[in-house]
């Protein structure tokens, strides 16, 4: 809905009227500094509680995924009175950090990154295979509170670099119809990764990045300004509509 900036003041109007818990927004960047910032001044008037910003706009994803922007996020939390958190290129802990210090936000999200590391903000590296054990404890520690298609989707992304490889596992836990199933699997990428380093089994999260020119060793949130970003991004480059051939009836 960023392109109905107005349903979207709208929205948030009607919500934060009529609920006695604090309503919270999340959004993309718009192609220029002064559509963006006109639309995170506006929310904060219709009444929302804090705003995170996501450093891309819309276009970026996938294969155009693209660095984060720091400086728009920086310049809309120095323009909000409301708290702003930071969003987008959070793949580690230093990344918090970095987004935190260069930013001056008030707080940091993570939407893909952390489905593949749930240990994200632990400031610490975990093994992804013992955390996908650890998941499965919790799983029947606490019943009730996932079901199968949800863990299922989770192993795909914890253990996706080992998938990627082993791909008879692959085939196996797409094939699985209980968690005792799908637990053997993680026990039997466990093994397979004994020697395998904690930082070599990360990969899910990246698996744009290549495709898009970005590495994962080479990755940095950019500091431009936004306007002049976006005016050298090729997402923003319009392209001639192709004709269609018209067919002789």
């Amino acid at each position: 809905m960023l392109d109905k900036p107005d349903v979207i003041v709208a929205m948030v109007e009607k919500l934060a009227q009529n609920l006695k818990v604090p309503v919270t927004v999340k959004i993309r960047c718009l192609p220029t500094e002064e559509q963006t910032l006109d639309l995170a001044k506006r929310i904060q008037a219709a009444g929302a509680s804090w705003l995170c910003v996501h450093g891309r706009c819309k276009e970026h994803n996938k294969d155009k995924v693209g660095s984060a922007n720091l400086a728009i996020i920086k310049k809309i939390k120095e323009t909000l009175t409301i708290p702003v958190f930071a969003n987008g290129g959070v793949s580690t802990f230093s990344d918090v950090e970095h987004a935190l210090k260069e930013a001056g936000v008030d707080g940091v999200m993570s939407s893909e990154s952390i489905l593949e590391n749930p240990a994200l903000f632990a400031n610490k590296m975990y093994d992804l295979d013992d955390l996908a054990l650890e998941y499965f404890e919790m799983c029947e520690k606490y019943p009730g509170e996932h079901n199968f298609s949800h863990v299922k989707s989770h192993m795909f992304k914890i253990l996706y670099q080992g998938l990627c490889k082993h791909t008879d596992l692959r085939t196996q836990l797409g094939q699985a119809k209980s968690m005792e199933a799908m637990r053997d699997v993680a026990v039997e990428m466990k093994k397979r990764r004994s020697e395998d380093s904690m930082e070599d089994k990360f990969g899910w999260y990246y698996r744009h990045w290549k495709s898009g020119g970005v590495s994962k060793e080479a990755k940095t949130q950019s500091h431009q300004p936004w306007d002049e970003q976006c005016a050298t991004d090729p997402v923003f480059e319009v392209k001639p509509k192709k004709k269609k051939n018209k067919k002789n009836k």
